[in-house]
């Protein structure tokens, strides 16, 4: 059932407030972090991640807003696809770095939440129905396995600095506020193997769905198109990441530039479409 245009403007009105809600709770939350990181405080981080819950209560709500004014996943455009990239960032954090042996690992991810967060809120943020081809069932399943694979190799990558940078006040000796504030160098290359397994394996099931949508779109599973090649390079290089890891007997640290490099494929996969490569998965 529709909703009248008068509805939808109210409801436009309550999504842009709680849009500024959760861009406030997740700033102060931050602060919160950063503050209880330098003075090592465990009671002001709790209580900045009781402050983050607010800000993804908020930002789920905008989520499930615009999903039912549209009546589809909001994914159609650039705007509605940083928003849930943000938020499936956010969910892993809560769900996992902010345990109790990650301690202040969970910090480290603000800075990319809020950075997507800032770049969505320079773009259109208008609700505009989807293109016809976009209402499918499809949309939902192949854009949420694909951004669920995004936000696991962004969580990758943000662990891979992390141990970059662990490593290198151990190899030179300058042990410094990261070495008592973040998890072992072992748990560091763990957490980004298998955010990146995790990721890999989502990524795939993007593609396999992706593909069947694509079957019944345009009658056939391949189109020679730049997101869709740059997902296959994306794909394979993570596979290359898991040889070196299973196989190859590579270097946590090396490994750990890999994953880099895999985060740079990974954006511009997503954002190389829209402002280099125009294709059909273009959002702009």
């Amino acid at each position: 059932m529709s909703i009248p245009i008068s509805q939808k403007y109210k409801s436009m009105l309550m999504y842009n407030f709680f849009f500024n809600l959760t861009s406030f709770f997740y700033l102060l939350s931050f602060l919160f972090y950063i503050v209880s990181f330098i003075k090592q405080k465990d009671k002001i981080r709790i209580l900045g991640f009781f402050i983050n819950l607010i800000g993804f209560f908020t930002h789920s709500f905008n989520l499930i807003l615009r999903t039912i004014i549209l009546e589809i996943l909001p994914i159609s455009n650039l705007y509605e696809s940083l928003i849930l990239f943000s938020w499936l960032i956010m969910l892993i954090k809560i769900l996992i770095l902010d345990r109790k042996k990650f301690q202040f690992s969970g910090f480290f991810v603000f800075p990319v939440v809020l950075f997507l967060i800032f770049f969505a809120s320079n773009l259109d943020s208008d609700i505009k129905p989807p293109l016809p081809m976009l209402k499918s069932h499809w949309l939902g399943i192949h854009g949420l396995l694909c951004f669920l694979s995004y936000s696991l190799f962004t969580i990758s990558f943000i662990f891979a600095i992390l141990y970059l940078l662990q490593e290198r006040e151990l190899k030179y000796k300058r042990i410094g506020i990261f070495f008592f504030q973040l998890p072992s160098l072992e748990l560091l290359d763990r957490i980004s193997y298998k955010t990146i397994l995790f990721g890999f394996l989502f990524l795939t099931l993007g593609i396999f769905s992706g593909s069947i949508w694509a079957k019944e779109v345009w009658g056939n599973y391949w189109r020679q198109d730049p997101k869709l090649i740059l997902s296959l390079i994306m794909w394979l290089f993570y596979l290359f990441y898991l040889c070196t890891r299973l196989f190859l007997g590579w270097q946590a640290e090396e490994r750990a530039y890999l994953s880099l490099g895999g985060f740079l494929i990974t954006l511009f996969t997503y954002l190389g479409t829209d402002y280099f490569l125009k294709g059909l998965h273009s959002y702009l």
